[in-house]
């Protein structure tokens, strides 16, 4: 959660940011900035280090949103009936720099949003963090969908190079990140908003 100060008659308050940088709930109010910034560095430490599924805005900035999420979840099946396991060949370093896309490109959105500035394997899955370029078109639009947890992360390949074993994907090299309200593995979005596809995606009942 990013959190502000902004200054109110004489006080200091702490906010919760909003995604169009404006001040959301108010969580305190200081005599003086130094005491306010304090509260703020302590809000961000004490908050939980467990790993939420879904992705989430870690922090902003004026001109960049660093977002993180799971781009690959081991075990249990995506939409296919597949699934990657700590074994899947992810070949990360045949894309250095991943770009950050909405949908692979096959909607209306067709520019990189960003890109993916650190990709870490975990016991879970994929650990990813990303950095969107808050003057690009539509990433605007794409923060608050993330606030509202209706997107989830998806990891493009090449098709030629994809292996499997029945349904286990053995060689899997990405080459993009994609926010999607439709991943394969619908795992990385909310479970209020997957209960929400259920009419539209019966597939999801799995889950």
């Amino acid at each position: 959660m990013p959190y502000m100060i902004q200054k109110n008659g004489e006080r200091f308050c702490v906010h919760k940011q909003n995604v169009d940088d404006t001040a959301g709930d108010e969580i305190a109010c200081h005599d003086t900035e130094g005491e306010a910034e304090a509260q703020m560095a302590a809000l961000y430490a004490n908050e939980p280090k467990a790993k939420s599924l879904n992705v989430s805005i870690k922090s902003l900035t004026d001109t960049t949103a660093t977002l993180q999420g799971y781009g690959v979840l081991f075990g249990g099946q995506d939409l296919q009936g597949e699934q990657f396991t700590p074994e899947t060949d992810f070949a990360l370093d045949l894309v250095p720099v991943k770009s950050i896309f909405h949908e692979h490109t096959l909607g209306n959105v067709k520019h990189a949003l960003g890109k993916a500035v650190s990709v870490a394997a975990d016991d879970v899955g994929l650990w990813v963090e990303m950095e969107l370029d808050r003057s690009r078109a539509y990433v605007k639009e794409i923060l608050a969908l993330v606030e509202k947890g209706v997107l989830g992360l998806s990891s493009g390949s090449i098709q030629h190079l994809i292996r499997r074993a029945g349904k286990t994907i053995t060689a899997w090299p990405i080459v993009e990140f994609s926010l999607t309200p439709t991943p394969a593995e619908p795992r990385t979005l909310g479970v209020e908003w997957i209960k929400s596809m259920l009419p539209s995606y019966p597939a999801f009942k799995a889950f």
